[in-house]
Formats: C-alpha cells, sequence, structure tokens
C-alpha cells in the first residue's frame, strides 16, 4: 500500500512537471518541434548517464542473480505481449500502430525515474535489463512490424544505440568493479538526476500538439489503451505474482515488482519515432502516447497495490 501512494504521488509529481513543457508551448514560449533538441540530449546524453550510473553499485552474487531474473522478466514480458498481439490482431483489427504501442512501454522515460525516486538509485540497475531486451525487440520485431515485412533489421542501430552501449560499459564496470575517477561519478551522478524532469518537460511538449476530445472519440485508440495499461498488464502482474519466477532470488519480489512497472508504463516514444520514419500514421501513434501517459496515473498505481495486495 505505501508503496503504492509513493508511486501515484511520484507519478502525479512527474505529471506535474510534464505540465510545464505543456504551459510552456501554449503560453508561446517554446514550440513543440523543439523538442526534438530536448529528445537529443536525453537519448544521447542523459539516458546513458542515467544506465551506466545505475551499474555503479559493489558487484555481489546476490545483484548479478537479481539482475538475471530482470532480464528473464523483461524477455517472457515480450515474448508472451508479441504472442498475445498476434493472437488479437485479426479478430480486434488492430493496426501496427496499436500492436507496437502495446507491446512497447516507455520504459525508459518514466521508468528510471520512478524507481530511483520511489526505492532508491540501487533499484535502477534493475530497470536497466528491461531497456536491454526492448531495445533488442524493438529495433527488430518493432521494426518489421512498422515498416511491413520488407523491412530489413538493422544490426547497426542495435549495436549502435547509446543505452545498449551504455548497459554494456555499465556491466563491464560493475562485473569487474572498476573504478572511475570521482569527477566522472560525480558527473554521471549529476546528469542522471536530470532524467525525470527533461523526460517529462520533453513530453509536456508533445503532448500540447494532440486534442484530448480527438482521443475520446476514438474508440480504436480507447480499445489500445485498455490492453497496453490494463489487460496485459494484468496478465503479466499474475504470472508474476503466482508463478515459481519470484523464487529466484530472495528479493525476487521487488525485482519482478520493477518489471511490472516497465509492463505498465505507457506507450512507448519510439513507436511514434519509428511511424515517422516509416511513413506510416504518426499522429495516431502519437495519440496512443498521449492517452496512456495520461491514464498511467491511474492504473500504474493500481497495478502496484494488486501485486501487493
Amino acid at each position: 500500500m505505501t508503496i503504492s501512494i509513493l508511486l501515484m504521488k511520484q507519478i502525479l509529481s512527474m505529471i506535474l512537471t510534464m505540465g510545464c513543457g505543456y504551459a510552456l508551448v501554449k503560453a508561446g514560449l517554446l514550440k513543440a518541434e523543439e523538442s526534438h533538441t530536448i529528445s537529443v540530449l536525453t537519448i544521447y546524453v542523459i539516458f546513458p548517464c542515467s544506465v551506466v550510473n545505475a551499474f555503479r553499485i559493489q558487484y555481489t552474487p546476490q545483484i548479478r542473480d537479481n539482475f538475471l531474473l530482470a532480464l528473464a522478466a523483461a524477455l517472457l514480458s515480450h515474448l508472451l505481449m508479441i504472442a498475445l498481439c498476434r493472437l488479437l490482431r485479426s479478430p480486434l483489427h488492430l493496426r501496427a500502430e496499436d500492436c507496437a504501442s502495446i507491446i512497447y512501454p516507455n520504459c525508459a522515460n518514466l521508468i528510471l525515474p520512478l524507481v530511483s525516486s520511489v526505492l532508491g538509485d540501487e533499484w535502477v540497475i534493475y530497470s536497466s535489463a528491461y531497456i536491454c531486451v526492448q531495445i533488442l525487440f524493438i529495433w527488430t520485431h518493432g521494426l518489421k512490424m512498422i515498416h511491413g515485412d520488407g523491412a530489413s533489421i538493422r544490426i547497426r542501430k542495435i549495436v549502435t544505440n547509446p543505452n545498449l552501449i551504455a548497459a554494456a560499459v555499465g556491466i563491464v564496470l560493475f562485473m569487474f568493479s572498476l573504478p572511475l575517477p570521482s569527477v566522472v561519478d560525480t558527473t554521471l551522478s549529476s546528469i542522471a538526476k536530470a532524467i525525470g524532469p527533461v523526460s517529462m518537460i520533453m513530453i509536456g511538449m508533445l503532448l500540447s500538439t494532440y486534442d484530448l476530445k480527438e482521443i475520446l472519440a476514438n474508440r480504436r485508440i480507447l480499445l489500445t489503451v485498455f490492453l497496453r495499461m490494463l489487460l496485459f498488464p494484468l496478465m503479466l502482474l499474475l504470472i508474476f505474482k503466482f508463478s515459481p519466477l519470484s523464487s529466484f532470488t530472495s528479493e525476487g519480489p521487488k525485482i519482478l515488482l520493477i518489471s511490472l512497472l516497465a509492463v505498465s508504463a505507457p506507450a512507448a516514444i519510439s513507436v511514434t519515432q519509428m511511424a515517422q520514419l516509416a511513413g506510416a500514421d504518426a499522429r495516431y501513434a502519437g495519440l496512443i502516447n498521449a492517452a496512456t501517459t495520461v491514464v498511467c496515473v491511474l492504473t500504474m498505481p493500481l497495478m502496484v497495490f494488486l501485486y501487493l495486495a
């Protein structure tokens, strides 16, 4: 119960920060397209620093096992959501943008700062596990889904992804207990703390271009929001709560809680960006992202409450 309340307060705080970005655009002080600059800063500087900083903890077999469990939970989550989307796509007439939005959550922008604020910095390493798995899937399966069967898997995009490189660097530093100069550690920590507010301001700027009435009038979007924010997270909640997975380590239940937070997050902004590159319906994907971001203030604490109950 306590974690649910903390989570709701933290999400509300992030929503208010998001409102700052929204207000700046509506007041004419910034333009919505200027969020691209912040996006570049976030992807190429803040995220990588956050990921490397997450691994700046003392190596222990316990943390290693916890990280392996987080990887396994992330892999299971992706495979299950891909299978369910494939099963439901035809009967529910889901579009590629719908399926990609359902499968791929915004686990970097939202979950890294949430886990840090609610559980503590030492738990962020397990959020990074979900991010690593998602990068591999979104640039293979996700790319083909949005671009069509003719799309080629961009291995270069995977291996040069700044977050994946940061995770690889972090794992090496963690596994071999390699020290960094104190000034570098301080810099990483300082930049990592900016991930929450900067990401939320960027999302707020993007949301300023969408019309809430248009979202509410589109039943297909509402169906996708239901699947992304309620049905699929509930299914994985039951698996995490009642399967033997949690017994893999002594801290298994909390590791799976972090995985559940990732699964319960809004649709990934990457889906909208991919749709833009593919000439698909990027606005539609953006509307899904906007709707799921607003709804998460209620659904994410609900999932945590049910998991801990």
